[in-house]
């Protein structure tokens, strides 16, 4: 039976009405927005079972929404090449101040707490190919709220077993938090499975969402409370859609209705000239194989909107070309025995960004830096259990352990104190080595080395040169490990995130490289000296750092020969074999 899922975000962006207006007035601005929709339906998967009724739910919803004023575009049985094809002709498609709608039905799976929508290509192999071979919720909900829309709507019909069972890849998908303004709805509990109706043309989700979409007089709560109560009676409790919202205004899918969107600010409702002409270049470009084509958008938008998918194609291009390795590839190293990615060389511009407040001196001015060789850079930060492992092997000792305490007296015994006492946290990363430590182990478990500077950089920014942080330019607790915000009042390591002190490795999203933890959770050594020479330039931000340290250009630096429970490390390695 095939388990199908709904997921519904959408993304609000208003603006309220000043509280002094009068009664009369004070309500949101009622306006009548262009309605855009794409849907996806995938049935003839290749690796794995196919479906029977994806392609009927995005036809029929199709149809029905064409009723309801929607411009639509629908494809189906779509592989990863026609899903992004789709998905940027839709972005492309959205001005500021519509609506915008995706559907996707078809198979779908999580891992390490991200989803994926799943294209008739994908075979399952390991977690990395989820990565780089699905398309990310994650990133199709960051398109769209960069896209300006209004309000964005993206349902997710999205299978939950089928062959996937056992997998690498867990079934069911994994709870989203809304950003504001969001609306989220998952046809059952996150996790759970849900009912594919095989008897019938839809399943039970999206055929109760079609009976239910334009009842007259039903806001969009309304129609999820109605959805969440007819789903339930006819699986006999089995299902229950859950929703989270912290949505403001109202929205009516019959266009009928009186719709309560706040109105788009003028700079909103239309891009300046020199906007409408670099996305006209990028459009004219975007599936071009000529690395010529992407180096004169470049030197003509060197900060253009499409600016770092230019620089990411040109590193492709060049893989491609080349035979070498492309971005993003994961290999495991003979060494050590752990997964490495593959971060490009070439240029990007390192330093502050314009416009970013934070910045201190010492990160302008942002310049650019050519990397004239491309390298393997170990995924997660260096753990507990693979220290130990090392130090067993090599007979060396362990560092002091986080908050351990040397003897006050000679004759009084050493204190094992804080966090992580006698390195029971195997799955956490190593702290307390010093600089040498840290340029040993790389050397000598990893034939490796510490990464530079400038590669870190290169590294943490995931190809996304323009923005603050390793996944864009908002700062979020559900991104990374990090302390309490400035002025909060709190305690310098509390924060939002579930850990006062470490996390595990890898427990929150990789960037777009597929990096884990290069924002936050620890301090990372890098081989370049600050100063005189006796200290070492740190990178990331710790998890009790501000916010403000993990942006991809913040620097720190501790002497070389200090030993501390903030500082951790990563190994970067020159060549890998291709297994």
């Amino acid at each position: 039976m095939r388990r199908a899922l709904l997921l519904l975000v959408l993304s609000l962006t208003a603006t309220a009405v000043c509280a002094a207006q009068s009664p009369s007035t004070r309500d949101l601005t009622l306006t009548q927005p262009t309605r855009r929709a794409l849907l996806i339906g995938n049935d003839s998967y290749q690796h794995v079972r196919p479906l029977r009724n994806a392609v009927n739910d995005a036809r029929d919803l199709n149809a029905r929404l064409e009723r309801l004023g929607f411009d639509t575009i629908i494809g189906t049985d779509l592989d990863l090449r026609g899903m992004e094809q789709a998905i940027d002709a839709f972005i492309r498609s959205i001005e500021p101040g519509d609506v915008a709608l995706f559907h996707f039905s078809g198979h779908g799976l999580q891992s390490d707490q991200e989803n994926y929508l799943i294209p008739v290509d994908f075979e399952l192999r390991d977690r990395a190919s989820l990565r780089y071979e699905a398309y990310s919720a994650a990133k199709l909900q960051d398109r769209l709220n960069e896209a300006g829309a209004r309000l964005s709507l993206v349902l997710l019909d999205a299978c939950r077993t089928n062959g996937f069972d056992g997998s690498r890849g867990a079934t069911g998908l994994a709870p989203m938090n809304p950003a504001h303004g969001s609306f989220i709805a998952f046809a059952t509990g996150p996790g759970k499975t849900a009912d594919d109706n095989p008897d019938g043309r839809n399943g039970l989700f999206t055929g109760v969402l079609l009976e239910t979409l334009d009842q007259p007089g039903l806001e969009l709560t309304d129609v999820f409370r109605e959805i969440r109560e007819r789903v339930s009676a006819r699986s006999e409790g089995r299902q229950v859609p859950w929703t989270i919202s912290s949505v403001l205004g109202r929205f009516y899918f019959d266009p009928n209705e009186t719709q309560g969107l706040p109105a788009a600010h003028a700079a909103e409702v239309s891009a300046p000239p020199s906007a409408n002409v670099d996305i006209a270049y990028w459009s004219s470009i975007r599936d071009s194989s000529n690395p010529q084509a992407f180096q004169s958008y470049l030197s003509r938008f060197p900060d253009g909107e499409f600016a770092d998918l230019a620089k990411l194609r040109l590193d492709e291009l060049g893989a491609a070309s080349s035979g070498g390795p492309k971005p993003s590839e994961v290999r495991v190293n003979p060494a050590d025995r752990q997964e490495y990615v593959w971060i490009p060389g070439g240029a990007f511009q390192q330093g502050c960004i314009p416009g970013d407040g934070a910045c201190r001196e010492d990160e302008r001015p942002r310049r650019q830096v050519e990397l004239e060789q491309g390298f393997w850079l170990r995924r997660t930060e260096t753990s507990v259990a693979e220290y130990k492992a090392y130090a067993k092997t090599s007979r060396k000792p362990m560092p002091p352990a986080p908050g351990y305490l040397p003897p006050l007296l000679p004759l009084l015994p050493p204190v094992a104190l804080g966090f992580n006492p006698g390195w029971k946290l195997t799955d956490h990363p190593i702290s307390n080595l010093d600089w040498q430590q840290a340029a040993d182990y790389c050397r000598e478990a990893a034939g490796g080395r510490l990464p530079t500077e400038a590669e870190w950089e290169r590294a943490a920014r995931g190809g996304r040169d323009g923005q603050a942080y390793p996944w864009g330019d908002a700062v979020s607790r559900d991104k990374a490990n990090y302390g309490a915000d400035e002025n909060s009042g709190a305690g310098k390591a509390e924060g939002g995130d579930r850990w006062v002190n470490t996390a595990p490795v890898a427990s929150f999203p990789a960037n777009d490289y597929g990096l884990y933890d290069m924002a936050g959770n620890l301090w990372e050594w890098t081989s370049d000296p600050f100063g005189d020479g006796t200290e070492r330039v740190v990178r990331g931000g710790a998890w009790d750092t501000p916010a403000s340290a993990l942006r991809s250009s913040a620097r720190s630096h501790y002497s070389a020969a200090a030993q501390n429970m903030w500082v951790g490390f990563r190994c970067a390695v020159a060549d890998i074999p291709k297994p």
